[in-house]
């Protein structure tokens, strides 16, 4: 069996809907728009009356947020571009709801 080290990283007070959009863009999105080169798998855990607790697995060498970090300053105008869509789309989605 392989072993797992996850570590929390954040606590937020978010929605499961959020939880699972946020699932799916770094689970899916991110790894499409960047080759497989950027891919985190966040773990969600609900904690009554504190929030949703954020974990990664820091076993995991394709989640390594060094090797992401230095990727994002390699491809800085790339990364940029990207962030530059999703907000526009939040705006959009924002604008109809």
């Amino acid at each position: 069996m392989k072993y797992q080290h996850f570590r929390k990283v954040e606590t937020r007070g978010i929605s499961l809907v959020l939880c699972q959009n946020w699932d799916r863009g770094e689970r899916v999105v991110l790894p499409e728009a960047f080759g497989g080169r950027i891919y985190f798998a966040p773990l969600f855990v609900y904690r009554p009356g504190r929030g949703v607790a954020l974990y990664f697995d820091f076993s995991d060498p394709r989640q390594d947020y060094d090797g992401s970090e230095r990727y994002n300053f390699r491809h800085r105008t790339a990364v940029d571009a990207m962030l530059q869509r999703s907000e526009n789309s939040a705006a959009t989605l924002n604008e109809i709801a």
